[in-house]
């Protein structure tokens, strides 16, 4: 930036010397990961589960990461926790009648959550390369 006017994004590595009025952020461009706190969600069946997501990101258009959204991870947190919640609410947690289920059908969630979390970020700059609910055992209490 250069008084307030997007100048460009430096990608290269090395060192690189700015004019003191040019300013900017670092936006990393490596492949992270997102684990997001436990939740409580109610399966098709009413049930209560213990569920959260490990999501691995990164950053692939530097621009909209920095100028579309206040705080880009904070963003996929949040998109991240709703897909999830969307995805969930559709499945019971095990299938007696042969149907799809949380339990059985693992790849098949996780490939749509992924899908519903990449179509939500995109206007961010962020590719998601993978999502996997991870379901908890144990007392919900």
């Amino acid at each position: 930036m250069f008084f307030g006017k997007y100048y460009g994004t430096l990608k290269g590595s090395g060192m690189f010397w700015l004019n003191p009025p040019h300013t900017g952020g670092k936006v990393s461009l490596k492949i992270k990961t997102l684990d997001n706190d436990k939740q409580k969600i109610n399966d098709s069946n009413g049930n209560p589960i213990l569920i959260d997501t490990v999501v691995l990101w990164r950053i692939v258009d530097t621009t909209k990461a920095f100028f579309d959204v206040d705080n880009y991870i904070k963003f996929l947190s949040v998109n991240c926790d709703s897909s999830l919640r969307s995805v969930v609410a559709q499945y019971p947690y095990d299938s007696v009648s042969g149907e799809n289920s949380l339990r059985g059908n693992s790849e098949e969630i996780a490939t749509k959550i992924k899908d519903m979390i990449q179509e939500k970020v995109k206007d961010a700059g962020i590719e998601v390369r993978e999502a996997t609910p991870v379901v908890n055992s144990g007392s919900l209490y």
